[in-house]
């Protein structure tokens, strides 16, 4: 389902942001953070990417939102189906620096 794809996407930010939290110490501020770690700081994937590519834009054609809530915690969502923010259809993944490691497998 179109929802089921935007948690997918959302989860691979949250990814994103715990390997930039690991290798930069702090939090990333916007999604262009996501995509390359600075040189020096390797993953071992190609070009040092990270797994944020492609447009990011929703299921729906809207924007992906990022916001930086805390020191600690970033709020990754979309607007859902009905395109409009803060609403209960609102797709929402939440990184949260303390609880980082509940996130490794």
């Amino acid at each position: 389902s179109e929802i089921h794809v935007a948690e997918v996407k959302l989860a691979n930010c949250r990814w994103a942001a715990l390997a930039y939290a690991l290798f930069m110490g702090k939090l990333p501020q916007t999604f262009e953070d996501l995509r390359v770690l600075p040189d020096g700081y390797d993953l071992q994937l190609p070009n040092n990417q990270l797994p944020i590519r492609g447009d990011l834009i929703d299921p729906w054609d809207n924007p992906y939102r990022m916001e930086v809530v805390s020191p600690q915690s970033i709020k990754f969502s979309s607007d859902g189906p009905d395109g409009k923010p803060d609403t209960e259809d609102d797709v929402i993944v939440v990184f949260d620096r303390q609880q980082r490691l509940e996130m490794l497998p």
